[in-house]
C-alpha cells in the first residue's frame, strides 16, 4: 500500500501493487489495479494479456473475451493469446470459433502436443471424427 500512497498516479506502481493483489489470489483488487494502471496509460497489450485470464478464472467470459479480442489486436502473433481465445470459446460452448482459433495457434507452435489435444478434443464436441482424429494423432506424435 505504500507504494501506491506515496506515487498513486504512477501507472508502474499501480501495476505492480495489481500484480502482487494477483500472487495472492486477490482477484478483485487485481482487477482494479489492472483496470487502474490501464486508465493511467500502463500499456494495454501487458493489461489485456493478464487481465483475460483474471476474468477466465472468476468464470466471467464475456469479459475475459473482450480482454483476450484487444490482446490479440495488439499481438496478432501470440500464440498464447489465440490459445486463450480458445479456451474461453470453449467454456463459453462456441466449439467452431475455439477450434478456429486453436487451429491458429497451431500454425505458430506447431510443436504443441497439448494444443493438438484441445483441438481433437473440441472437434470430438463438435462430432467431427475424422479431423478429431487427426488432431490427437498429431497430439500423440509431438508429446
Amino acid at each position: 500500500q505504500k507504494s501506491i500512497a506515496l506515487v498513486k498516479n504512477f501507472p508502474h506502481a499501480v501495476y505492480f501493487q495489481a500484480s502482487s493483489h494477483y500472487f495472492l489470489k486477490e482477484y478483485d483488487q487485481a482487477l482494479e489495479g489492472f483496470t487502474e494502471a490501464l486508465n493511467q496509460g500502463y500499456p494495454a497489450s501487458e493489461i489485456y494479456s493478464l487481465r483475460w485470464y483474471l476474468y477466465f478464472l472468476k468464470q466471467d467470459y464475456d469479459n475475459a473475451l473482450k480482454d483476450a479480442e484487444e490482446a490479440i489486436k495488439l499481438q496478432p502473433s501470440n500464440a498464447n493469446l489465440l490459445i486463450a481465445m480458445g479456451d474461453i470459446y470453449r467454456e463459453k460452448n462456441r466449439d467452431r470459433e475455439a477450434v478456429e482459433a486453436y487451429e491458429k495457434a497451431a500454425k505458430l507452435v506447431p510443436d504443441n502436443g497439448d494444443l493438438f489435444y484441445y483441438i481433437a478434443y473440441t472437434y470430438a464436441k463438435l462430432n467431427e471424427y475424422i479431423p478429431q482424429g487427426v488432431a490427437a494423432l498429431k497430439a500423440i506424435q509431438k508429446g
